[in-house]
């Protein structure tokens, strides 16, 4: 039972260990309908190295125009940004309507174009940025958005990195960890073929028993 239990525990590590690894160095925007008004709200990173450094901006404020894939947050009274080209994604994620302009508070985030980001001046690549606002008195259809997930990306390697804007999509991934235990009780259900563990990639993997200590290979560092 202790086996059952302890191998139902490293798959949901796994799992989440997989979703953290995703999950780390990006940023994460999510519009949601609440009352008769969107909540917004981002957080994450940015790595910057492989972008193009564009120009500085003074006083860029809170700005949403879905039918030119713009979305850039700010706090009141707005503030210096730098932009950055070299990302890649869509170009808009609605039909559009008069732009409209979310208030809150937190950092300076955005894009336009499916081209461009904007960050603080002064950035420094991979630190954390988060702003919490509202879109009084509007709807979805009434900022002109069509509801999904849209990706931006860029770079490669370790230089890979994205922006997702999120539009009446709520993901949950605490709840994927639960994938995990299913793939633990296929495991407990297969001949014992030795104990699992977790793969950097987050997959379980198995360890084969050693049958006896002849089996055993140490290599001995004579530098």
């Amino acid at each position: 039972m202790r086996r059952f239990f302890a191998a139902a525990f490293l798959a949901a590590s796994c799992t989440l260990a997989a979703i953290s690894a995703q999950a780390r160095a990006n940023f994460v925007f999510t519009l949601v309908q609440a009352g008769n008004n969107i909540d917004i709200s981002g957080s994450g990173t940015f790595n910057t190295s492989s972008l193009v450094f564009d120009t500085t901006l003074n006083s860029v404020g809170s700005t949403l125009s879905a039918s030119a894939g713009l979305l850039i947050v700010a706090p009141a009274g707005g503030a210096n940004a730098w932009r950055y080209t070299g990302i890649s994604g869509p170009s808009s994620f609605g039909p559009g309507r008069p732009p409209v302009s979310p208030l809150g508070t937190g950092d300076l985030v955005g894009t336009i174009f499916g081209t461009e980001l904007y960050v603080p001046e002064n950035y420094v690549s991979g630190s954390y940025l988060s702003y919490n606002g509202v879109i009084a008195d509007e709807t979805y259809s009434g900022i002109g958005s069509t509801p999904g997930s849209y990706i931006y990306t860029w770079g490669s390697g370790p230089t890979a990195d994205s922006l997702t804007i999120n539009i009446g999509v709520v993901p949950e991934p605490a709840s994927l960890a639960m994938l995990g235990v299913p793939a633990a009780l296929a495991l407990l259900r297969r001949p014992r073929v030795g104990w699992p563990s977790c793969s950097q990639s987050g997959k379980l993997v198995t360890t084969p028993f050693l049958s006896s200590a002849r089996n055993v290979h140490v290599d001995h560092d004579t530098d």
